[in-house]
């Protein structure tokens, strides 16, 4: 039985939201993470909502506590530091370029991806199977300077997912991408019911992003702490590698038959998904699920993580512009979205632009017309954690049904969650399917 949301898309006001403007690191207000948000709701759903907000406030703040702590001393390394402000300057010309795949290289050499049935603890479809796929990986820095530091992560160097498929004819596929340090194909099965997916009929494939899992460091302190804490020069790589071995994966699936696949995450997999977009434009779908955007911008709107704000303006010699830019090759603001925007009625893998701002690039709309499509936004914050705000909606009320032009909804396959996602946590403030790089 569907059920109903308690927030629908129109009832969020974004009026008083700035207009989205590039460069985005530019443009934006200072205090953008700080903006409000204006939603109607009655009051019993407020107090849902802030009810599970100081749920989810603890739970980033524990997340924040574990990634500041884990880049702190590569923040203050003297040497380091003059290091990293070489490094940074190597990326700068590749946000000039229109293609973000000048950055982005599609791989040029195969993957010999291995089968290996999963444990039994994890899901086991009764109608088909479920592996463990895993591979080498062939990837390779694109900064010079960093090869052997990076390529020194040998744990880092395999790839792996994890993949549930139907027996017979290959089906249509959704791609998970999981959140920092939420890695465990378990909990993410259970999060996210993707048991409910698989039983709709999808083929389904979670992906690991690199240094989390069996991809961490043998000393590393916990899953993802070496994701973020070795400064934003390698920050470019591992999102580089992320996609890199993320685009194989989709490549075999291709080679098995794959009829159509799209892709979505929580959180850093949101942003991972937004990305992604840019990247291809073949995916059927995009849903990013209360996604960051800008990483700056995060920092400053989780504590303790905003006090090392300050810390970073100085080791990079910048102000918040400059941080932005530094961050802003792998940001989804950045680069125009690929995958279009369905007509209503459609099938899920319809293939129509209907946003007007396709149409008309300039036309900048309202960054609260730019939110995701897919999930509404319910926050102050510039980017969403992935805490426990999901574990209230499968895929909130716009992953169920997608907003699109014109006021018309799009039948889909999702499930519409009960809960809508609470302050504190909040989705890319554009919409991807109409998203143009202005």
């Amino acid at each position: 039985m569907t059920e109903l949301p308690r927030i629908h898309p129109d009832d969020y006001c974004d009026e008083d939201l700035p207009r989205l403007a590039q460069p985005w690191w530019q443009t934006l207000p200072g205090n953008f993470h700080a903006l409000p948000d204006h939603f109607l709701a009655d009051n019993d759903t407020r107090w849902r909502i802030d009810y599970t907000a100081s749920i989810d406030t603890l739970a980033r703040t524990g997340l924040a506590s574990m990634a500041g702590a884990a880049a702190l001393p590569a923040t203050l390394n003297i040497s380091r530091q003059r290091e990293e402000r070489a490094l940074v300057d190597f990326y700068r010309p590749f946000l000039q370029e229109e293609d973000p795949n000048t950055f982005f290289s599609r791989p040029t050499q195969t993957a010999n991806i291995e089968r290996i049935p999963v444990a039994p603890y994890h899901f086991q479809p009764e109608d088909g199977d479920a592996h463990t796929l895993r591979f080498r990986s062939p990837f390779e820095p694109k900064n010079p300077a960093l090869r052997d530091r990076y390529l020194g992560h040998r744990r880092n160097r395999t790839a792996w997912a994890q993949h549930w498929r139907h027996h017979g004819e290959p089906r249509p596929t959704l791609i998970m991408i999981h959140g920092f340090v939420a890695d465990p194909y378990w909990l993410n099965t259970r999060w996210l019911a993707l048991p409910w997916f698989y039983k709709q009929g999808f083929d389904v494939l979670l992906y690991t992003l690199p240094f989390h899992g069996r991809r961490k460091g043998r000393f590393a302190p916990f899953s993802g702490a070496e994701f973020f804490s070795q400064g934003m020069a390698l920050l470019n790589e591992t999102f580089a590698h992320a996609i890199h071995d993320l685009r194989l994966f989709m490549d075999y699936l291709r080679e098995q038959g794959t009829p159509a696949m799209g892709a979505t995450g929580i959180s850093l997999g949101g942003y991972t998904t937004g990305l992604l977009a840019a990247l291809e434009d073949d995916l059927a779908f995009a849903i990013p699920n209360v996604p960051l955007v800008s990483i700056m911008d995060l920092m400053q709107s989780w504590f303790p993580i905003n006090l090392q704000v300050g810390l970073l303006k100085k080791v990079y010699g910048t102000d918040l512009q400059g941080l932005r830019e530094v961050t802003a090759l792998h940001s989804p603001l950045t680069w125009p979205c690929k995958v279009p925007q369905c007509r209503a009625h459609d099938h899920w893998w319809c293939r129509r632009p209907l946003c007007a701002t396709q149409a008309q690039p300039s036309a900048a709309p309202a960054l609260g017309e730019l939110r995701s499509a897919l999930v509404p936004r319910q926050s102050s914050a510039a980017s969403g954690s992935g805490a426990l705000s999901e574990s209230h909606a499968r895929f909130h009320e716009g992953g169920a049904r997608g907003e699109v032009g014109g006021g018309e909804r799009l039948n889909s396959p999702f499930p519409v969650g009960a809960m809508p996602a609470p302050k504190g946590v909040c989705d890319m403030r554009m919409r991807l399917w109409g998203h143009r790089r202005w």
